[in-house]
């Protein structure tokens, strides 16, 4: 019995995702950086977020994506929720994700780009607005 459940977690972890699924490892990595949003923790967030991403090592880099949801929670108010709303991969190594999270006045998307150079999903590029339209193609 143990080995059949084994055997069938082994198949599950091997099989590929289908298009609109996103990585679990990446799903879940984002899901921990939303809750720290939730609770006001930015910088920790975007530190756990990027842990072994090209971005970790460019400090500036990093300063500005602070900032830059420092100015949205300030603008619209703290991160009250989120949901994903769209994934895309290209290739088996690369997904985006397409997030919004809801706050008082408006919801603020943010895309988030996962690379897997080998079997560990890393932060490729996050990029967060509140040009919600374009989610509707206009």
């Amino acid at each position: 019995m143990r080995l059949a459940f084994s055997f069938a977690v082994a198949l599950m972890l091997a099989m590929p995702l289908r298009a609109d699924e996103a990585p679990p490892e990446a799903a879940q990595m984002c899901a921990a950086f939303f809750e720290q949003l939730k609770a006001g923790q930015i910088k920790p967030a975007y530190q756990e977020l990027l842990k072994g991403s090209r971005i970790a090592d460019q400090v500036e880099d990093v300063g500005k994506l602070q900032q830059r949801a420092e100015e949205l929670v300030q603008g619209y108010g703290p991160v009250l929720g989120y949901e994903l709303v769209k994934v895309q991969h290209v290739g088996k190594n690369l997904c985006q994700m397409t997030y919004l999270t809801r706050s008082e006045r408006a919801p603020v998307a943010w895309q988030i780009t996962f690379y897997r150079p080998a079997g560990t999903w890393r932060v490729f590029n996050v990029r967060m607005d509140d040009r919600i339209m374009e989610l509707f193609g206009k």
